[in-house]
């Protein structure tokens, strides 16, 4: 059912992604995500490990263990996730739970990879409207195709952050082109029957952006 706009979206830009070596796609350009691609990439990452929550467990065991601090324990974990220099009481404890803090760094990348794969899952699941697109497909791209449509997911979550440009009234009232003086779309448009299936998360965003947050 179309909606009332008083300004009615701005049609779809096309992207193309990839090259010769890896084929070459073409998406729409919608300047965000639908509600229906970050459904899509939330339930795909659901019940992966976290490896917020993960790092916070070691915290939790170093600080009862060594009669510190959780948040001395989470800043020890955070420079061996981020290899940063540790003065030497810090690297001493490093290489004491260095079983548990290797567990937080494998989770920590792999979480990174699956989400770029859920990404690009959600992309073109909805965009190429290709519903039964699954991770294990994903798996299969070149990687240079990989990146190129994740920077496009990444390019259209910052697009959400940029503030929309103020429309004058006049803007507003102008009358919308008649149905046919429409431009046509470019692209297809996006599938209403795209399926979120086969949920298996890995979200894990950056453990210094998680710990900011808390």
């Amino acid at each position: 059912m179309p909606l009332p706009f008083l300004v009615a979206p701005a049609p779809p830009r096309k992207r193309s992604c990839g090259n010769a070596d890896s084929g070459i796609l073409e998406l729409p350009e919608l300047g965000g995500l639908t509600v229906l691609e970050a459904s899509v990439v939330d339930e795909l990452l659901a019940g992966r490990p976290n490896a917020f929550v993960e790092a916070a467990k070691v915290a939790d065991a170093i600080s009862a263990n060594e009669s510190i601090t959780r948040i001395e324990g989470f800043a020890i974990i955070e420079q061996a996730v981020g290899g940063s220099d540790m003065e030497q009481d810090a690297q001493n404890l490093r290489l004491k739970y260095a079983s548990q803090i290797n567990t937080v760094i494998a989770v920590f990348s792999s979480s990174s990879d699956y989400t770029k794969e859920a990404a690009v899952t959600a992309l073109i699941r909805c965009r190429l409207s290709l519903p039964d697109w699954s991770l294990t497909d994903t798996r299969g791209l070149h990687r240079r195709l990989l990146n190129e449509i994740y920077d496009l997911y990444l390019e259209e979550i910052a697009a959400e952050e940029t503030p929309s440009a103020q429309l004058s009234e006049e803007d507003i009232k102008k009358p919308p082109l008649a149905s046919g003086k429409q431009r046509k779309r470019t692209t297809t448009p996006l599938p209403t029957n795209c399926s979120i299936t086969s949920p298996a998360n890995t979200t894990a965003p950056a453990l210094e952006a998680n710990s900011a947050a808390t």
